[in-house]
């Protein structure tokens, strides 16, 4: 299979990844003979960001959940979690993007008390482009956070690989990903060595 994908390589003016990370581990698997074809999508990656925040140990610890909260993605096991952590009032989640449960997931952080930050989320009956938030922007807010989120939901047949791992692996921050076993979601976490959380075991995370 590994030579089938190489003679794919071969005749391809290029194959194109989100981030410095991934295009050397492209090279490793394809040979560095082959680097000059493997390139960084430039808007997914930036070398200089500037205004990072260097933060105090004592100060609040800041999760961050970048993309849409869409079909059956929910906070409760997170929030669930939180609520029986002593220094919850020490943690903040900010969440970007469209939202399918926004009011829910508010009065679920609400009721435990969990500190969520819902200023930049929009529930979809309202989605519009005039609402989306810059690259740019959503970048800034990655990079001055201190833990990056990801949240999956429960499917049958759960073979789907996330975009926003990959592209949160351009930030050299701790990840946590709440999916379900045996997913590629699961693997990346396995290889990269972020924190995974079964979704389909509330303890365990």
């Amino acid at each position: 299979y590994s030579k089938i994908r190489l003679n794919w390589l071969k005749i391809a003016n290029s194959i194109v990844v989100p981030n410095k990370i991934l295009q050397k581990k492209v090279i490793e698997f394809y040979g560095t003979e082959f680097k000059d074809n493997i390139k960084v999508i430039p808007q997914h990656y930036l070398d200089n960001l500037t205004n990072i925040n260097i933060k105090n140990d004592d100060t609040i610890l800041e999760l961050l959940h970048c993309g849409n909260m869409y079909q059956e993605r929910k906070i409760d096991i997170l929030v669930n979690t939180l609520s029986k952590s002593k220094s919850k009032s020490k943690i903040q989640i900010k969440f970007i993007g469209c939202h399918d449960k926004l009011d829910e997931d508010k009065s679920l952080a609400k009721r435990f008390n969990i500190n969520c930050d819902f200023t930049l989320c929009y529930p979809f009956e309202d989605w519009s482009f005039s609402k989306s938030i810059p690259f740019e922007k959503i970048r800034k807010y990655m990079v001055n956070t201190d833990i990056l989120l990801h949240i999956e939901y429960v499917a049958e047949n759960n073979h789907f690989l996330s975009f926003k791992l990959i592209d949160y692996l351009s930030y050299n921050k701790p990840i946590i990903t709440i999916t379900q076993k045996n997913t590629p979601n699961y693997y990346l976490s396995k290889e990269c060595g972020f924190a995974f959380g079964d979704i389909e075991n509330p303890e365990e995370l």
